[in-house]
């Protein structure tokens, strides 16, 4: 019953945030106590990359595909201006389990096109399982091939 309640808010959540890169998460990073996010090996590339995401703490959050990317300009961290505005996220959400993991495909090629050269963060965000509160994971990365 708990997991239809929190399914319910999360899809209440995900309709009122459908604007991802418009919401204010400066505020609400997490620091790696929490959920861990790394490169698998060998995946990233200027347009997508593979991310593990391992949860450190006795809790779960729930994930879903979508993502946002920044790049550093003058140590200030900017959004990507957009290739295409009309992404659309599927509302598949992953729920990583208490000191579980995760493994995620994440394509920005048709949103943000071919990164160029520079230093980037991917920016993801979960919702806490125990207070349906959103919080954000960073996980920098440098394209510099």
């Amino acid at each position: 019953m708990r997991k239809w309640v929190v399914t319910i808010i999360i899809l209440c959540l995900m309709a009122g945030c459908s604007k991802f890169n418009k919401i204010e998460h400066k505020e609400k990073i997490k620091d790696k106590e929490s959920v861990v996010m790394s490169f698998k090996e060998n995946t990233l590339t200027s347009t997508s990359a593979t991310i593990m995401i391992k949860n450190k703490v006795q809790k779960e959050w729930i994930f879903s595909i979508d993502f946002s990317i920044e790049k550093k300009e003058n140590d200030t961290w900017l959004p990507i201006a957009k290739k295409n505005s009309e992404n659309t996220w599927t509302l598949k959400k992953y729920i990583l389990e208490e000191e579980g993991e995760l493994e995620l495909y994440q394509n920005w090629e048709e949103i943000y096109g071919d990164l160029e050269i520079g230093e980037y963060r991917l920016i993801k965000h979960a919702i806490d399982s125990l207070n349906n509160e959103i919080y954000y994971f960073v996980l920098d990365f440098k394209i510099d091939f």
